[in-house]
């Protein structure tokens, strides 16, 4: 009876142990280059040196999901890449974004701006457009720089209406990103 008791002791006290010494440490999320899914990767440590083992998950994003609904992305190999902490002594320009990564794709503003580019615009600009915001630089400048032009966070519901911003905003608007973005 003493002995069981020990051993169920010895357990509890060995599993509190090994828990208490094992820990989830998460990488910060990746994005795909051309597609921007997310990657998501939890590894779980112990004593924080060894790991023990790995998660991995991959999610669509409302990028991903545009451009699948719009058969804008042929299939690849995704390319994932980390966001980039840029120095503020590095930074090109006083409002350059000092993370970068095409993650920022995803925020609300900008998911509706690529929709209406590739909705409303002719294939020639989409794609221009396209190749702009996937740079890591301009997508992390892409939001506020739409917001400094006035670009409604839900988008526009008629053609005619984007048509006509657009036709007083395109060239301001990548004038603002290279304004944010490169240096004089």
């Amino acid at each position: 009876m003493r002995t069981k008791l020990f051993i169920a002791l010895f357990v509890v006290i060995g599993l509190t142990a090994l828990a208490l010494a094992v820990k989830r440490v998460p990488e910060p999320s990746r994005f795909c280059d051309r597609c921007v899914m997310r990657q998501d990767i939890v590894e779980w440590r112990l004593a924080g040196r060894w790991t023990l083992f790995k998660n991995e998950s991959v999610s669509a994003t409302p990028v991903s999901e545009l451009l699948a609904e719009r058969h804008a992305c042929p299939a690849h190999q995704h390319a994932w890449t980390a966001p980039v902490h840029v120095a503020e002594r590095d930074l090109e320009t006083s409002e350059a974004p000092p993370v970068r990564s095409v993650g920022f794709l995803n925020a609300p503003r900008t998911v509706n701006f690529l929709r209406d580019v590739l909705d409303y615009t002719d294939q020639e600009c989409a794609t221009n457009w396209r190749t702009v915001a996937w740079q890591p630089v301009f997508a992390a400048a892409l939001e506020p720089a739409l917001r400094f032009r006035r670009f409604p966070e839900n988008g526009f519901a008629r053609r005619e209406e984007f048509l006509a911003w657009w036709g007083e905003s395109a060239y301001p608007l990548f004038n603002k990103l290279n304004e944010m973005t490169v240096a004089d």
